[in-house]
């Protein structure tokens, strides 16, 4: 039987070419007018997943 990925986890994170998993940053959401522009250009980028997570990440994507 196939197994199905987490389609909800698909759409959070992004698999790089290298393997790498990245996931968008939070509070970009809204009420982005009271924090400075430094600080939203940094949000706006992605990050690697913590590494407690990484294989749970995996397991939902059907990496693993």
């Amino acid at each position: 039987m196939k197994v199905k990925r987490h389609s909800a986890s698909s759409k959070r994170f992004k698999v790089t070419g290298s393997g790498k998993i990245r996931m968008r940053r939070s509070n970009v959401g809204h009420n982005t007018r009271i924090r400075g522009k430094k600080r939203m250009r940094r949000l706006h980028n992605y990050k690697d997943v913590p590494a407690g997570l990484n294989e749970k990440v995996e397991r939902l994507l059907g990496l693993k």
